[in-house]
């Protein structure tokens, strides 16, 4: 999965990766397992999307309840009930 290694800034990304790209590496402190996890959670309460590109491979798109939750942090609390 491509948003794993440009999160986790993983040096066996192959050589095209964007290394450049500002998500590159911020949750290199994240195992691998986590980031998957959160990936998955975002998806799974709608605010993220995956999409399929044309060569098969794929990407997440930001969903508009996904911007809405950058704009009002309150927003991700509503659809993310953290286990206490």
């Amino acid at each position: 999965m491509a948003q794993l290694d440009i999160l986790r800034g993983d040096d066996q990304a192959p050589p095209n990766a964007p290394r450049n790209h500002p998500a590159w590496g911020a949750l290199a402190f994240r195992s691998e397992t986590a980031v998957e996890r959160m990936l998955e959670r975002l998806e799974s309460v709608g605010l993220l999307r995956a999409r399929v590109l044309e060569h098969g491979g794929a990407v997440l798109d930001l969903t508009s309840a996904g911007q809405a939750a950058l704009q009002n942090p309150a927003v991700l609390d509503e659809r993310i009930q953290l286990p206490t």
